[in-house]
């Protein structure tokens, strides 16, 4: 029987199980789903995950690792030391395309939920592939007539994370939709609803999508930029409404509430699409397939190359809004990676420019420019390196007061990324120093 762990999430280990593998999963608490899952703190004792992942690879021998994707930064330590063929889901790109562009590189096969972030992850690493999400659980059509509610919405509501959507579903229901919205568990109230409306961030094709259609209810989506109608037909098994379009959205949910046939018809359209072809087995099915038919084919990759993109991925990681152990770890982590990464040809400009932007984070303007001077080999078709680096020459230009030089390498990366934030606010801030300069003069 072979052996799987799986890590970060418990994505597919039941069915890795129904497929015949034994399957030892390691997640971190809140995203259990077995009492036979190994628990982690992750975010408490980060550190202590290279060790776990190391002892329970010598005491269960795995033939694959596979890491799941719950959408928090589980960078797992160590997984570069083995040459176990290892794959990665990577499901919120389309959030965390930063770091998990570069966490890419670790894996030997990457499979990606959104199909228009392929080629972002494929920059460095060449075999990803597009796996969409899926419906999981095995509930049967409800009849129309049994349905509880009208239209319900099952996720988070938070005016925070998604203001959009708040201001959405308020003005729908203003404008007379009578809409349940709830938290928790998909399945009971999907499959006792007639309609499910969904609303994606950041151009996704989500798990909503599938699990309201797999519920058997009748769809009503904000339309998306890619790939949805390779799922399903739209106008025969679900509805479109533009983004964030509130009137559109009450005007299709009403059509439908007042044609219960043709809602219905095209509800079980839908739901017998994504009981055939897109439930969680599905999924699973062509992950096994790569590991026990296909991974065996992968090309090793340089060593330092691996490295020095981890060492990008946690210095990334570092800098989110994260509690102060995490960022901390991740920046430890990153400053490891590179430190090694830069005794090596593949990995060493890389690694430099990491290193060079950390001290130029704390302020040590002679280490960076020491590390910066260093980088010999500036890689033109990466646009995020060139950019990097050049962003890291304006910084270190203009703290040694050199402001019309800094300014002349912002008006450069600004025509490569001309509507980058981070960009534009470090623009500001040179050009108005460089201003004040001249006045003085």
């Amino acid at each position: 029987m072979p052996r799987i762990l799986v890590l970060g999430a418990s994505q597919f280990a039941g069915c890795f199980r129904e497929l015949g593998f034994d399957v030892l999963t390691i997640v971190s608490r809140g995203v259990s789903q077995d009492p036979a899952d190994v628990i982690i703190d992750f975010y408490s004792n980060p550190s202590g995950i290279r060790d776990l992942i190391r002892s329970k690879i010598e005491s269960f021998s795995p033939d694959f690792i596979f890491q799941g994707d719950h959408s928090g930064p589980l960078i797992h330590a160590g997984l570069e030391e083995y040459s176990i063929p290892r794959a990665w889901y990577a499901i919120d790109t389309h959030l965390h395309l930063k770091w998990h562009r570069h966490y890419a590189a670790l894996f030997d096969k990457v499979f990606c939920a959104q199909k228009r972030l392929v080629s972002e992850l494929n920059f460095y690493q060449p075999d990803v592939e597009w796996l969409p999400l899926y419906c999981s659980g095995n509930a049967g059509f409800v009849q129309w007539e049994k349905r509880e509610h009208d239209v319900s919405f099952v996720g988070k509501l938070d005016p925070a994370a998604n203001s959009e959507r708040v201001c959405l579903f308020e003005e729908i229901k203003r404008l007379g939709v009578p809409l349940f919205c709830t938290t928790g568990n998909f399945s009971p109230v999907y499959s006792s609803s007639k309609i499910v409306i969904n609303q994606s961030v950041c151009d996704d094709l989500n798990l909503r999508f599938f699990e309201g259609a797999g519920c058997g209810a009748l769809l009503i989506t904000d339309e998306l930029s890619h790939s949805m109608n390779e799922i399903l037909e739209p106008q025969k098994d679900f509805l479109l409404y533009r983004h964030n379009n509130a009137q559109e959205l009450a005007s299709k949910i009403k059509w439908a509430l007042s044609h219960d046939e043709e809602a219905c018809e095209m509800a079980q359209r839908a739901f017998r699409k994504i009981r055939d072809s897109h439930m969680e087995i599905n999924r699973a099915r062509r992950v096994a397939q790569w590991f026990l038919e296909e991974s065996s084919g992968s090309v090793p990759k340089e060593h330092g190359m691996v490295l020095s993109h981890l060492a990008w991925a946690c210095d990334h990681c570092s800098l989110l809004d994260l509690p102060a152990n995490l960022c901390e770890f991740f920046s430890n982590l990153a400053k490891d990676y590179a430190l090694k990464a830069r005794a090596s040809e593949s990995g060493r400009d890389r690694a430099l420019l990491v290193l060079a932007d950390r001290e130029l984070r704390k302020n040590n303007l002679s280490a960076a420019k020491s590390l910066f001077m260093q980088i010999n080999n500036i890689e033109k078709k990466d646009l995020e390196f060139q950019i990097r680096f050049s962003q890291l020459g304006a910084v270190t230009e203009a703290a040694a007061g050199n402001l019309e030089k800094a300014s002349e390498i912002m008006d450069a990366i600004l025509l490569l990324s001309p509507s980058d934030r981070e960009l534009l606010d470090l623009n500001r801030v040179i050009k108005s120093a460089l201003n004040r300069s001249r006045e003085r003069k």
